[in-house]
């Protein structure tokens, strides 16, 4: 599924998800929205990443969240 947020990005994400379109946040370090996961039926959200293997410290610094995110259970 393709979601549209902007002119410039498009946000791809598997079919299992039904993102909610009009709910995105768009930061420093990439774009995140909120989508429902119909596997699990839970609302999830879903960061993409903008330019994380730049360099060195940004690819540090993605491994380091991604590694914090598979240890959080969060009800949001």
């Amino acid at each position: 599924m393709s979601s549209k947020f902007d002119n410039r990005e498009v946000f791809n994400i598997p079919e299992r998800y039904k993102s909610e379109k009009e709910t995105k946040f768009i930061g420093r370090q990439g774009i995140v929205c909120k989508a429902f996961d119909n596997k699990t039926k839970r609302n999830v959200a879903i960061k993409k990443l903008t330019m994380a293997f730049e360099d060195i410290d940004s690819a540090k610094r993605a491994y380091r969240e991604i590694d914090c995110l598979q240890q959080t259970d969060h009800l949001n």
